[in-house]
């Protein structure tokens, strides 16, 4: 219905694009603003733990 009606409900969060179809959105997103869409999914930097040592030492709480 949404086609039809001429509405577009769906905003661009990096421009001011609007799209009456999510899935349009989403490709709007995905061609055009691929470069933002890369920073933005760019993982936090984060300490990766051994998981042996972690099971472990949770072992060892509850066995006290």
């Amino acid at each position: 219905m949404l086609t039809h009606t001429g509405e577009r409900n769906f905003q661009c969060p990096y421009c001011p694009h609007r799209a009456s179809l999510k899935f349009n959105l989403n490709r709007h997103i995905r061609t055009i603003h691929k470069d933002q869409l890369a920073a933005a999914s760019q993982p936090a930097t984060v300490e990766h733990t051994n998981l042996a040592n972690v099971r472990s030492s949770h072992m060892a709480s509850w066995n006290r």
